[in-house]
């Protein structure tokens, strides 16, 4: 509930506050969302007789201190993914996966009108080299017009329901494919490092030989005594 004067209360919903906690005291409130968690800092400003509610002013800025709770990693076309939203008939098929983590995943999907935010889908998942599906429960957290044109949406699908065995091969296979692509990225670095150096040392070794030959054809002056 926030007052008039912008005082915030809270209940603590498992116990009350630790002991010596006091009004003037400072805290730190922290906020879930889903698009990622902040801080606020506080002063109290009063406290119930049993310390399970208390009054809080916040007396600074929120800072977001976390974007997402599991790591995210963009795809290359290798996850295959049935989606059927429980307000359509229609049962989409071979949706293109834009990125996936533990908690959620991003799809692009052609559609005459935009996904409701808040619609509920059952969601069936393939991994790469994976052999037992995935299937889960999510609902739409937001839906973004990509292309006019061609009616392209992206979505942001976050699990409602999923099992701790299929979530954390999600998880697995997220980090397999971190790994993965940091491999991938470091021998491209040390492959350019490598054809820098090349391209440096034919360049050096060329002016060399450039010198050395007008140094050779240069004439020499006879001296006359």
């Amino acid at each position: 509930m926030i007052m008039p004067d912008k005082t915030v209360i809270c209940k603590s919903v498992d116990r009350p506050l630790a002991e010596g906690i006091e009004i003037g005291g400072l805290l730190t409130v922290v906020r879930p969302a889903d698009e990622g968690s902040c801080i606020i800092p506080v002063k109290i400003t009063g406290i119930s007789e049993k310390g399970e509610i208390v009054a809080v002013m916040p007396i600074g800025k929120a800072q977001r201190v976390q974007r997402r709770v599991f790591p995210r990693i963009r795809t290359e076309n290798n996850i295959q993914l049935k989606l059927q939203f429980d307000r359509y008939n229609s049962r989409y098929k071979s949706l293109r996966v834009y990125d996936i983590s533990g908690g959620g995943v991003g799809v692009t999907i052609y559609s005459k009108n935009p996904i409701d935010v808040g619609q509920q889908a059952r969601i069936e998942i393939e991994l790469f080299n994976r052999t037992n599906r995935i299937n889960a429960a999510g609902k739409v957290i937001h839906c973004t017009l990509r292309n006019s044109s061609t009616r392209e949406y992206l979505l942001g699908i976050k699990f409602t329901e999923i099992s701790e065995i299929d979530q954390q091969r999600i998880i697995e296979y997220v980090t397999e494919e971190q790994r993965r692509h940091e491999q991938t990225e470091k021998e491209r670095l040390e492959r350019e490092l490598r054809e820098k150096k090349a391209r440096k040392d034919a360049k050096k070794s060329k002016l060399q030989k450039d010198k050395s030959s007008q140094k050779k054809q240069k004439p020499q002056l006879k001296r006359i005594s």
